[in-house]
């Protein structure tokens, strides 16, 4: 980056704009900004943010803790300058995907043990005849 730099995390004054966002992704509109996107971000990193960078106490998800936990997750990407909050199924909400997964040791700052990832050279879904026969999951599920 060099120089000084001019973004601080937290945000004091975020102005999220997903319309915008959206209108980028769509091709609608052409970028005024940079737009950050996470495709994912780790629990343990989530919570050192949390805690270290907006003060306040980690909530872990649970049922009972629900809406403290969504509450929490929203005021964190709002905070970090995100336009949208990323909803996922890791340990919230669990749909069983069927994939191929590769383990092995973490070696992270904020280690977990074992890090896990999905195998990347071929997905579940690599035509259409896979598509239609995919076990997606019902809508009640």
């Amino acid at each position: 980056m060099g120089g000084d730099m001019k973004y601080r995390v937290p945000l004091k004054n975020p102005k999220p704009d997903f319309k915008s966002f959206r209108e980028v992704l769509e091709g609608r509109k052409r970028a005024e900004r940079v737009h950050f996107v996470e495709i994912l971000m780790d629990e343990e990193i989530k919570k050192y943010i949390t805690e270290k960078l907006l003060g306040e106490k980690w909530i872990s998800y649970s049922p009972e803790r629900r809406e403290d936990y969504w509450r929490q997750d929203i005021n964190f990407w709002y905070k970090m300058g995100y336009d949208y909050i990323r909803v996922s199924g890791g340990g919230v909400v669990s749909l069983d995907w069927p994939t191929k997964l590769r383990e092995i040791k973490d070696t992270a700052s904020l280690s977990r043990g074992r890090r896990g990832w999905s195998e990347e050279g071929k997905g579940p879904i690599a035509s259409w005849q896979d598509f239609e026969k995919y076990p997606w999951p019902k809508a009640e599920e």
